[in-house]
């Protein structure tokens, strides 16, 4: 079968928009992986710093708690005081940030026990230290 000139022409035009169409499909479904990536690359980020917070909060109680077992200035409790506040709110931050993740309950279970855990330790010693058993509270 010979092929005229027009239906040369139409088969090339046909051949080249199907071209231009894969090529448009395969460039859409790259950008939005690229946007998929940058999403959960900005959710890392923002669980990231969550747990920065959460550890920044922490050292500050216990930087607090330390100062005042040491020199028994009250004033030193300011900053226990304020990290003890801020803590619900990180870890109710984090806890939406990680809605979303199965693995979620049992990490956030875990680090809410140790974080608890750490806060009854220091509260102890501050107790004790206000009792006059500042060796015992240091020990500890």
């Amino acid at each position: 079968m010979k092929w005229s000139l027009n239906a040369k022409i139409t088969a090339g035009f046909a051949l080249a928009v199907a071209i231009l169409a894969a090529s448009e499909f395969i460039s859409y479904r790259t950008t939005d992986q690229l946007i998929q990536t940058s999403r959960q690359l900005t959710h890392t980020q923002q669980v990231l710093e969550s747990l920065e917070n959460i550890l920044v909060t922490m050292d500050d109680g216990e930087t607090g708690q330390r100062g005042y077992l040491l020199t028994g200035d009250e004033s030193y409790l300011e900053p226990y005081e304020a990290a003890k506040a801020r803590l619900s709110s990180a870890l109710k931050n984090l806890a939406e940030l990680t809605a979303d993740d199965s693995e979620r309950p049992r990490g956030l279970e875990t680090l809410t026990r140790m974080i608890a855990r750490k806060q009854k330790e220091l509260a102890s010693t501050i107790v004790l230290r206000k009792t006059n058993k500042t060796q015992e509270a240091l020990r500890m």
